[in-house]
């Protein structure tokens, strides 16, 4: 058995390598464990002009050993268990960051670092409503509501966010997909095949994709307000649209300075209905002006914990690429003793 690759070097003569590797978007059947071990296929940067090598079924080959003849499996025999545990530890001490109280994968942080690098949206403050939103779990759904993954995208949101953004992100025949037809004041989103559809929804559990369509959908939402409203929109209430949608974004700044005291959930009684609990306070209701701080602390309680997220992400994938290149090195020393044997 062989078949040509390119640039592995000593580690193409393969035999399993024992990690397991993020091979795309998630989707159904995908577990939080499979996540915080996965590693992505991106981080694995090799040379593009790296040479040719087959792989071999090590089943096939035999090698001259003292004691008669035997094949190169037999010959690698507890070598694969060792070099198992040494990836295990490089992916373990890879795949953690410690913000405060929350535990967040490399994975997942570097893909929401990509997501805000690629929309130009502050980083800490991507951090900070991901953790607002799911505590950096990519398959939290609440028990109300159709709010599913990193940056709990409800279903329209989500398919509108896909319509809108999706080519700029890889999922350009998705956005073809989806179509519109009136529904009272808006616009309903939806796909023809409901298998589709389906499929589509379920890319909120990509952590990149998620974290990049919020991104863009906020920027664009500051866009519309700051020209609805007529002045320039504070970067504390950012997190605004994400929760309200643009037009209730606008409508709480509006109110904020026209209506404080009055009622936040008659204002939001939608919003009030899923979440319950950010409008109300020791049992009482929250007036218009207490609802807008309460929004503004989720960030700034949370931002300032992720200010340094880019240098510690960096650090760790820097770290990994050194542990990778002493494990595939220790492969090739292994592999030419055996091959002496």
């Amino acid at each position: 058995m062989s078949k040509r690759i390119a640039g592995l070097g000593l580690a193409a003569t393969v035999v399993a390598m024992p990690w397991p590797v993020y091979s795309g978007v998630l989707a159904n059947g995908v577990t939080e464990a499979a996540v915080a071990t996965a590693v992505p296929y991106s981080a694995l940067s090799f040379p593009s002009a790296a040479p040719e090598f087959d792989i071999i079924d090590p089943g096939t080959i035999s090698t001259s050993r003292r004691k008669g003849e035997g094949t190169l499996a037999d010959a690698l025999k507890g070598t694969v268990s060792i070099l198992s545990e040494s990836a295990e530890q490089i992916v373990i001490g890879r795949s953690v960051h410690e913000f405060g109280e929350y535990k967040v994968s490399q994975y997942i942080a570097s893909e929401i670092l990509r997501a805000a690098k690629d929309t130009q949206f502050p980083a800490d403050t991507l951090f900070a409503i991901a953790e607002k939103e799911s505590s950096f779990n990519i398959n939290n759904r609440p028990p109300k509501g159709s709010a599913l993954g990193l940056m709990q995208f409800l279903d329209q949101t989500w398919l509108e966010a896909v319509k809108n953004y999706g080519a700029e992100f890889g999922l350009g025949d998705e956005a073809e997909l989806i179509r519109t037809r009136p529904e009272g004041k808006r616009e309903h989103h939806f796909v023809d095949d409901k298998a589709e559809e389906e499929r589509i929804l379920e890319f909120r559990r990509d952590p990149y994709l998620s974290a990049a369509l919020a991104a863009k959908n906020l920027l664009a939402a500051k866009e519309r307000i700051e020209a609805r409203l007529e002045k320039a929109m504070d970067e504390r209430d950012l997190y605004l649209p994400h929760f309200l949608g643009t037009n209730g974004a606008a409508t709480l700044l509006s109110n904020a300075e026209e209506k404080p005291n009055a009622t936040a959930s008659k204002i939001f009684p939608k919003a009030a209905r899923f979440n319950t609990a950010i409008f109300k306070a020791e049992g009482n209701q929250l007036t218009v002006g207490q609802f807008h701080q309460r929004l503004r602390s989720f960030l700034e309680a949370r931002i300032g914990k992720y200010s340094d997220v880019e240098t510690r992400v960096k650090a760790a994938d820097l770290s990994w690429t050194a542990g990778f290149e002493n494990l595939v090195y220790d492969l090739g020393k292994r592999l030419a003793t055996a091959m002496r044997r």
